[in-house]
């Protein structure tokens, strides 16, 4: 069957960042909260749950590496809605 999204989608940093950067536009709306913290949590939650449903947290080495590809993956999240909105605008 074919999946739109799944667990090998979110583990890489296009596929979550996308899917991050949706996430972030939805909820910004609701909570007073600065839009790139909650790319950064969501980031943290998405890859951490792709981890570990894919049974790649196996080490500390692993979590660093969670941390790291979230941030690089929120920031990526903002600076594509900021990317479209402002081509849009013009």
């Amino acid at each position: 069957m074919y999946e739109i999204i799944s667990w090998e989608l979110l583990a890489t940093i296009s596929g979550a960042g996308v899917i991050v950067a949706c996430l972030t536009q939805l909820i910004k709306r609701k909570i007073k909260i600065n839009p790139k913290t909650i790319s950064l949590i969501l980031a943290t939650i998405i890859v951490t749950m792709a981890s570990l449903a894919l049974g790649n947290l196996n080490s500390w080495q692993d979590i660093a590496i969670i941390l790291l590809k979230s941030s690089v993956i929120a920031f990526a999240a903002c600076g594509e809605y900021e990317l479209v909105k402002d081509f849009f605008k013009k």
